[in-house]
């Protein structure tokens, strides 16, 4: 996480085009990255736009379908039911929505009982929230077996020492 020139701002929302972004970065898959590789698909988001590229990436990776056939809405924020289905597809569980996220992050240990009570009442969901989930999603199980943090060693994204220490904890 890189945080914007003011800091983590952890109690600030976030958009859905800084969630592609978080999500590229946590699949260590930033430098694959190149514009000109997409075909564009959203008509809110140009290939000029700065999440161009990570929104396109998702997309065609089947871990974002946008808002509309044609829309991404990148300065919407995204709630806490939209981001734990971003999670979720790109854990490999490609069928994930809003309305069935909660209880299939629930049986995966991604999120608690206690963390889907707290996103439901409060109606907001902050950077401190994603930085939970995203930390969470290191220990979920993929769809296609091991944990995400195993494969992303496997992927050569974090070394045998990044990996023992996330698995300690």
């Amino acid at each position: 996480l890189r945080g914007t020139e003011k800091g983590y701002e952890l109690e600030k929302t976030f958009t859905r085009e800084e969630s592609v972004t978080i999500l590229v970065r946590l699949l260590g898959d930033e430098a694959k990255l190149n514009a000109a590789d997409y075909q564009p698909v959203f008509k809110d988001v140009p290939s000029d736009r700065w999440s161009y590229a990570y929104a396109m990436y998702c997309y065609d990776n089947g871990i974002t379908k946008g808002t509309a056939a044609d829309e991404f809405s990148p300065e919407a924020d995204v709630s806490a039911d939209q981001f734990v289905t971003l999670v979720l597809r790109l854990l490999g569980y490609t069928d994930a929505t809003p309305e069935n996220a909660f209880e299939t992050a629930q049986s995966l240990g991604l999120v608690s009982a206690d963390d889907v009570k707290e996103y439901k009442a409060s109606g907001k969901f902050i950077r401190d929230d994603m930085v939970k989930v995203v930390y969470g999603a290191l220990f979920a199980k993929t769809k296609q077996g091991g944990k995400l943090a195993e494969n992303l060693n496997a992927k050569g994204v974090i070394t045998d020492k990044e990996l023992e220490n996330i698995l300690e904890k």
